[in-house]
């Protein structure tokens, strides 16, 4: 075959036939850019292709009610309602395989920490939305020894145009204007590349990029630099990537990449469209109610503007009173005899239909983009069961359901690349910890750790969002019906923000809890303490034993683990004891109830001090004892842990 690689202005050619190809969806991208920064007084100059301000008649009002903003914020705060979490499931049961695929976690963990992954999602998400594509490239940082996650709009990437699936076509371009000195640093070149006026490719790429309205780039020397990926292939069994700067290839080689069926990046649609790899946007559809809704507001305002400045008729044998009229208030108006008085003209009366249309087409934008008050996170008037907010939370996320789908499948598939880039790539030893509950987990490893665990994914459900209004009706209702018991478990249902901090304020001892759980998971040894409350102990542990993880536990942890919840319920029945016999001793504990029916308050200081039990880790040091490894020799030998000594003896 031809041997293309180092052919002068090659990969410029090819971005430049492929761009010709997507210049509707490049329009409607800046268009949808244009109306969602609040400049919607614009059109698309078929002449210059590129937009322009419509002109402004003196006279003329243009407000711009910015509905389409408004709601693509709903929307993305919506789908980004809730954080990315990721799971990477083993695929056997072995000790090396378990803690190989908890180490894929840990790492993705701390990249989408330290990579800000969140904000790049929200950036993908409205990328999407404005350009009907948008993508994610990984690539591998040399120097810094990591990886490279960038959001790409449309425009910026450039896929096979005879490609259906974008990830698994033949090739990919990726465009970059860049400040030339910054060229000049990245590729170590001589000297600085030429600026391309505004990094242009061709005309129509040079109107679109130059000022295109709200694009903060206008007359900034910029260099295109052109990166070009090719699988490997039939063709071309090695693949291929190189880097074109002014129409010369100044990087080249092979695929650089461990994986070979797919390229490496990831493009999300918002609507699909048969037989092409790049989507559609709602937007598009948007855009002219939002135009026609400004326009219904021009008039409104006009009309207003009219009626408060009323025209003067004024007889035509009197007309050289013009010349002695001003707009002072109480002014004198003399006239000619025998003429009539000069008169205001009645403003024309604003039509029903026209007061109504800026709420039908502000409906009508609600509509399509599929926001409303529930949307929003309030509760709708009328509708006050969780079921009934439910099915219109349904409803509102019907339109966006294909993002929410597209938003798991595209950061799974950024999570696989970036694991095995990192088996590839990271020789030297690194640290990373997880955090699982209150527990840091430690990892110390290299590549060659990670194995082949690449399953990692994020789960559907993880992602999809859930109406505030709804969950909180939910956990009224359930409160009402004495299925939730306490502010802990209010928080939970009703999913609110800050549960976390309710959760450790109200419960410390679920806090506590989780720490033990994590500590198990460890392989460390806890023992319950007498100031616990134990039947939140209890059941926090009891949560957890039904947990994967505790089924992957060695069996003698398990075995602790039991022990440690029979040893709650055994101080908790202790607990109990003594109470009752308090209350027998005391009568203020046993007080009769008052004539309404409620119990009269107990002074805290006629309440003896209850006999508390022996610390158990005290006990068994007194006798010598490691409490962990009493209890697990008492495991290993089939007998009980040692008792701690009695009381005053």
């Amino acid at each position: 075959m031809a041997d293309y690689d180092n052919k002068t202005g090659y990969v410029r050619e090819m971005y430049s036939d492929g761009v010709k190809q997507i210049r509707e969806e490049l329009r409607s991208y800046w268009l949808n850019h244009a109306f969602l920064l609040g400049y919607q007084w614009v059109f698309w100059n078929t002449d210059s292709r590129r937009l322009d301000i419509i002109n402004q008649d003196f006279d003329r009002i243009q407000p711009t009610m910015n509905r389409m903003r408004a709601n693509a914020r709903t929307i993305i705060s919506t789908l980004t309602q809730r954080q990315l979490t990721f799971e990477n499931p083993p695929t056997s049961y072995d000790d090396a395989t378990i803690q190989s695929a908890r180490l894929g976690e840990a790492i993705i963990k701390d990249i989408h920490d330290e990579h800000s992954w969140e904000v790049k999602r929200e950036q993908h998400m409205m990328a999407t939305l404005k350009g009907g594509t948008a993508a994610i490239s990984v690539d591998w940082d040399a120097e810094n020894k990591t990886t490279i996650e960038q959001v790409l709009p449309i425009g910026d990437f450039l896929v096979e145009p005879a490609a259906l699936d974008p990830e698994t076509a033949r090739w990919w371009i990726r465009k970059q204007a860049l400040p030339p000195k910054q060229v000049q640093a990245m590729f170590d070149l001589p000297e600085e590349p030429p600026a391309d006026g505004t990094a242009a490719i061709d005309p129509y790429m040079q109107r679109l990029v130059a000022d295109h309205v709200g694009s903060g780039t206008t007359n900034v020397p910029r260099t295109f630099v052109l990166t070009y990926y090719e699988r490997p292939n039939p063709l071309r069994p090695e693949g291929h990537f190189c880097v074109e700067i002014d129409n010369k290839v100044i990087q080249h080689g092979d695929w650089p990449f461990p994986w070979k069926d797919r390229l490496n990046i990831v493009c999300a649609t918002e609507t699909a469209v048969e037989n092409r790899w790049h989507g559609a946007t709602i937007l598009d559809d948007v855009r002219p109610v939002q135009v026609a809704l400004n326009a219904t507001w021009a008039n409104l305002l006009e009309h207003l503007r009219d009626a408060g400045t009323a025209r003067m008729l004024i007889p035509q044998s009197a007309s050289d009173l013009v010349n002695h009229l001003s707009d002072s208030a109480g002014e004198m108006i003399v006239y000619p005899d025998g003429t009539p008085p000069p008169m205001y003209m009645t403003p024309a009366q604003l039509t029903s239909w026209l007061r109504e249309m800026p709420d039908k087409l502000s409906e009508m934008i609600d509509d399509l983009m599929g926001v409303h008050d529930v949307s929003r996170g309030m509760a709708p008037p009328n509708i006050e069961s969780g079921l009934g907010l439910s099915i219109l939370a349904e409803k509102d996320s019907s339109p966006i359901g294909r993002m929410i789908k597209e938003t798991a499948r595209c950061w799974s598939r950024v999570a696989q690349m970036v694991l095995q880039l990192h088996q590839s790539e990271t020789k030297k030893p690194r640290e990373t910890t997880l955090l699982d509950g209150s527990t840091p987990l430690r990892f110390v490893w290299k590549g060659s750790d990670i194995g082949g665990q690449f399953g990692i994914h994020v789960p559907l459900e993880a992602v999809i969002p859930r109406s505030r209004a709804a969950m909180q009706a939910f956990a009224d209702k359930a409160m009402q019906m004495g299925l939730i018991s306490n502010v802990v478990q209010y928080a939970r249902v009703a999913d609110l923000p800050d549960q976390k901090d309710i959760i450790a304020a109200a419960a410390p001892d679920a806090a506590k809890a989780r720490r033990e759980n994590g500590a198990f998971v460890m392989q460390e040894v806890m023992l319950p303490a007498a100031f616990d409350d134990h039947t939140i102990h209890i059941e926090m542990h009891n949560e957890f034993r039904k947990t994967q993880r505790y089924e992957q536990l060695d069996e003698d942890i398990r075995e602790v683990v039991d022990l440690h919840i029979q040893a709650h319920e055994t101080m908790a029945a202790e607990q109990a004891g003594r109470a009752t016999m308090q209350a027998s001793v005391n009568p203020a504990l046993a007080a009769s109830p008052n004539a309404d029916g409620s119990t009269p308050p107990v002074s805290m200081e006629s309440i003896p001090p209850p006999s508390m039990p022996p610390n158990l880790d005290m006990a068994a040091a007194e006798e010598g004892m490691d409490p962990a490894g009493a209890i697990i020799n008492a495991l290993s030998e089939g007998s009980p842990p040692p008792q701690p000594p009695v009381q005053g003896g």
